[in-house]
């Protein structure tokens, strides 16, 4: 199985508080392979020093419209977009359909990383 990105989604004025956000996780983030849009990608890249792997065209542009393809080919495990671009419903609902995780907040993201950690330490139980 081919590794999937993690598409970090941050609409105009969001973007401190997803670099913020990506900062506190940065350890997580660099062992992944990201998206984004351009601006953000950008950001990450110069302000934490964090490798994104595929930067699309800015939200206006197309952007969001690139990462949702690539949602719908499956190339897209987790998704943690501020503010959500979808109703929490809808998103949950299209994660499930496509096999991948939305995060829409980051209390949802907190959770996510418990859960892979406590599955970790499971399989180095084994």
């Amino acid at each position: 199985m081919s590794i999937r990105y993690v598409a970090l989604v941050a609409h105009n004025d969001m973007k401190p508080t997803m670099m913020a956000f990506v900062a506190i996780h940065v350890e997580f983030f660099r062992g992944c392979n990201i998206v984004t849009t351009n601006s953000t990608g950008k950001s990450l890249e110069g302000k934490l020093g964090i490798t994104v792997g595929l930067k699309v065209a800015s939200g206006p542009l197309g952007g969001d419209q690139e990462i949702g393809a690539l949602i719908s080919k499956g190339k897209v495990g987790l998704l943690h977009s501020l503010p959500r671009p979808l109703p929490l419903l809808a998103a949950v609902s299209l994660a499930a359909e496509c096999g991948f995780v939305a995060s829409v907040q980051h209390a949802l993201f907190n959770l996510f990383m418990c859960v892979q950690a406590a599955r970790e330490q499971d399989k180095n139980a084994q």
